[in-house]
């Protein structure tokens, strides 16, 4: 869903720029998350590594429920219409 919102938002012109740059942002934090997780199962107790990483989506979850940028965003039938 985001994708299809991200394409109807991006003129033409410029759509394979900033999907680029989104592949680029969402698989280049893989590896480095990756390497936090094997730092913390090493320093840490299992237990510990996962409770950090369920705080941390929850953090997220609700941080983009309350972000009133995410909320007002218009339908892609809005969207369509303009």
């Amino acid at each position: 869903m985001h994708m299809s919102y991200r394409l109807a938002l991006t003129p033409d012109r410029l759509q394979s720029r900033v999907n680029s740059i989104a592949r680029l942002l969402a698989l280049g934090c893989a590896p480095l998350g990756q390497v936090l997780s094997g730092v913390l199962l090493q320093s840490c107790q299992v237990e510990i590594v996962l409770l950090v990483c369920v705080i941390g989506q929850v953090f997220l979850a609700i941080a983009a429920t309350l972000n009133p940028y995410i909320r007002n965003v218009p339908s892609l039938s809005q969207i369509e219409d303009q």
